[in-house]
C-alpha cells in the first residue's frame, strides 16, 4: 500500500434528496428496523471531470469532479426511499508526478472514489434517522470510468464497428 498523490481541497453536495416510497403511518410504533441492502437495486451514476486552465508555463495538477447517484427499484428489487445526490470534490496532485495522462486518472478515479465514500456515508446518515431505516450504497469500483479505461472502450468500438463495415457489402444507392 502507498500513499496517493491525490489531495482532496475541497468536497460539496450540491444536493441531498431522499424521499420515503410511500407516507409512512406514524400512529404506529416504528422499532429499529436493519440496515437496508441496496444489493439488486439500480444504481445510476454520472461523472464529470474538468481541468483546472495551466499557468503559463505549467502543467495542470489541479482538477475537478462531479459525482451524482440516483437510486431506484431495480428488477427484484424495491428501494424505500427515492434518493438523488450530487457532490462536487476539487482535488490536486504536487509535483513531481510527471505524466499527465496518469495525473488525470489518479484524479478522476480516485476522485470519484472518494465522493462516493462522501455520498454513501451521507445516505447512510440521513436514512438512518428515517422511517424505514438506514438504506447502505454497496461499494463501487471507479476504474472503468477512468480516462484510460474509456479510450481504450472506445478504441475496441471503434475497431470492431470498422471490422464489421469491412465484412460487409456496401449497399448501392442505385
Amino acid at each position: 500500500m502507498r500513499p496517493s498523490p491525490l489531495k482532496l481541497n475541497s468536497l460539496r453536495f450540491l444536493h441531498v434528496s431522499v424521499y420515503p416510497r410511500n407516507e409512512p403511518e406514524t400512529l404506529d410504533p416504528v422499532e429499529n428496523p436493519a440496515p437496508i441492502d441496496t444489493w439488486g437495486a439500480n444504481i445510476h451514476c454520472s461523472l464529470t471531470h474538468a481541468e483546472a486552465d495551466k499557468l503559463e508555463g505549467g502543467e495542470v495538477r489541479d482538477y475537478m469532479v462531479a459525482l451524482g447517484i440516483q437510486v431506484s427499484d431495480g428488477p427484484e428489487k424495491e428501494v424505500p426511499y427515492k434518493i438523488d445526490v450530487e457532490c462536487v470534490g476539487y482535488f490536486s496532485i504536487p509535483n513531481g508526478f510527471p505524466d499527465a495522462a496518469e495525473r488525470l486518472e489518479i484524479a478522476v478515479v480516485n476522485g470519484a472514489s472518494l465522493l462516493y465514500g462522501a455520498i454513501r456515508e451521507q445516505i447512510a446518515t440521513v436514512t438512518s434517522r428515517c422511517w424505514y431505516g438506514e438504506l447502505r450504497l454497496p461499494s463501487l469500483n471507479f476504474r472503468e470510468d477512468g480516462p484510460a479505461a474509456r479510450a481504450a472502450a472506445e478504441a475496441k468500438r471503434r475497431a470492431a464497428e470498422e471490422k464489421s463495415g469491412a465484412t460487409q457489402p456496401s449497399a448501392d444507392p442505385e
